[in-house]
């Protein structure tokens, strides 16, 4: 009795007890950051959205509400209402898995009184933009993906790994002027 035991401990209990442990799940793929408030788009206005080697497009743009929240300590919060045009001037790079995923880091905001500002930072609320074109909703983005393989960007067509990136990949909005 005690080596039929002394056996079955053998070969079912120790075993199990050497496992490392149990098998990781895999992580989540990478989603990008993006704030979509226009979920429940409380706020809409029609706006010309300027797409990179593509032209401009006309249409009624949704946000989340009446407000812009920025990235910027000095202006923390921008009425749409009094925006005429606000312009991506640069974007950032950020590293993701084998590629690189550019928000805008700069914009030049042109009020209704004609007053400039620059603000520093990402205005989250802008990286997805939905707009009604011809009664279908279609999405915009003012962020954009690429990778560096050969000495270049493949999408932007860049040479310098470290370049200050002021133009972005086609398809990419870069401007959106809110019409009153």
């Amino acid at each position: 009795m005690k080596r039929e035991f002394l056996a079955a401990c053998i070969i079912f209990i120790i075993p199990y007890t050497l496992l490392p442990g149990q098998v990781k799940n895999p992580d989540i793929p990478f989603i990008p950051d993006v704030v979509s408030e226009t979920e429940n788009s409380g706020y809409k206005k029609n706006a010309n959205i300027t797409i990179q080697g593509k032209g401009v497009i006309g249409g009624e743009i949704f946000f989340g509400s009446d407000t812009l929240t920025t990235g910027d300590s000095l202006v923390p919060a921008i009425r749409i209402s009094q925006i005429n045009r606000i312009t991506a001037v640069s974007w950032q790079k950020y590293k993701r898995n084998r590629s690189y995923v550019f928000y805008p880091s700069r914009y030049e905001v042109v009020y209704r009184d004609s007053r400039k500002i620059m603000i520093d930072g990402n205005i989250r609320s802008l990286n997805l933009l939905k707009v009604k074109i011809n009664n279908r909703i279609r999405k915009f983005y003012m962020f954009y993906y690429d990778s560096y393989k050969k000495n270049k960007w493949v999408n932007s067509g860049l040479a310098d790994f470290n370049i200050f990136f002021t133009k972005p990949v086609d398809g990419c909005v870069t401007s959106i002027e809110v019409i009153q």
